[in-house]
């Protein structure tokens, strides 16, 4: 088994793990990471703190956002980061995504690309915004991380100003000293071994991350453009954004019912919840259906995660457990803790008290 190392990074992405609340639970795909387990080759050490065994050979379709962030952070404590962001800026570049490659080769402009692809990207990291700032002489795409903090922060900047960078070097292979990239990653990590890599200049050490573009590269033509591929391109782009909305509300709504369990000590009702969002009973059904989910799976979700927290409470009981939780009983409390996690609760404490002892 893996020995878990908590170090500075898995520190920071724990701290915004916190932050996230119930979005941390969301699922996006594995993006980078599948390739960077591969290029590692699948360490024990990559998978640790995570919900995912270690031994793995590839990487689920998707993942929670709060693994994602874990496994960052175990890259950076392992001390793998300036590997991976020298492979990226020697044109090893990890898939931008099927839709991204999709409008890469069949946007009509260059800056019809630029402009799709923070988009994509920010359907894909909750924790990490990409705003496109066009200007009469420049423009440029700055990763911004306001949940994140240390190493855990640069790390995701810089590789995603690098993806972007590599995303765009084949339209523009001879004019890429005319772009520049400015990261707050020190110099110090290896960054002149990742800069020798590079076709554009880089500026180290700076209070930004940032891929700054003349603007005279928007207009460039793109000679495989299709209409029919571009625009169904655009049509995935919004499906994946009217997901990631819902995903976004369940989010709002998940913390609702966390808060309403805790505070009332009893099982919150859809009318309760719809009346605190403004909503109707049935909006909010269908709303929890786009996100994948339903009214009772997020009930049982919070009941779940808050039992696990109290259980070895030694100051409270399992009758208090069960009216904290909302059960009528300890009966029905124990029938649900045997389902969630295979144990009663009684044999769940003492297995615990053995464990610790």
């Amino acid at each position: 088994m893996a020995r878990v190392i908590i170090g500075t990074a898995v520190s920071e992405g724990q701290a915004a793990i916190r932050a996230l609340g119930p979005l941390a639970r969301a699922q996006i795909g594995p993006s980078a990471l599948d390739w960077f387990g591969h290029w590692l080759a699948w360490p024990e050490w990559f998978f640790a703190g995570t919900s995912i065994q270690p031994g793995a050979t590839a990487m689920p379709p998707r993942i929670s956002v709060a693994d994602d962030l874990l496994m960052l952070g175990n890259i950076i404590d392992h001390g793998a980061a300036t590997d991976l962001l020298q492979r990226i800026a020697s044109g090893h570049l990890p898939s931008v995504g099927p839709i991204s490659m999709m409008a890469q080769t069949h946007s009509p402009t260059l800056g019809d690309f630029v402009r799709f692809l923070p988009r994509t990207i920010n359907c894909n990291t909750p924790y990490l915004t990409m705003a496109l700032a066009e200007g009469p002489e420049h423009c440029s795409l700055v990763a911004e991380s306001p949940l994140l903090s240390g190493s855990l922060r640069s790390f995701v900047g810089l590789l995603a100003v690098l993806v972007c960078s590599r995303a765009l070097t084949a339209s523009v292979t001879n004019r890429m000293q005319s772009a520049r990239i400015e990261t707050d990653w020190p110099i110090a990590h290896n960054g002149m071994a990742i800069a020798a890599q590079m076709p554009m200049p880089i500026t180290w050490d700076s209070s930004c991350n940032r891929l700054t573009l003349p603007a005279t590269w928007m207009a460039i033509r793109n000679p495989w453009h299709d209409q029919g591929m571009w625009l169904l391109a655009q049509e995935r782009l919004r499906a994946l954004e009217a997901s990631r909305g819902a995903e976004t509300q369940v989010a709002r709504l998940r913390e609702s019912v966390a808060a309403m369990l805790t505070k009332d000590r009893r099982t919150p009702r859809l009318k309760q919840v719809a009346a605190r969002h403004g909503m109707s009973e049935r909006s909010l059904g269908r709303l929890l259906a786009a996100g994948g989910t339903s009214f009772q799976t997020i009930v049982d979700d919070e009941r779940r995660s808050r039992a696990a927290q109290i259980i070895n409470d030694p100051a409270l009981s399992l009758t208090e457990i069960a009216e904290a939780l909302g059960f009528p009983d300890v009966s029905s409390f124990g029938r649900s803790f045997r389902r969630w996690f295979g144990h009663t609760p009684g044999q769940f404490r003492r297995r615990y008290i053995a464990t610790d002892r």
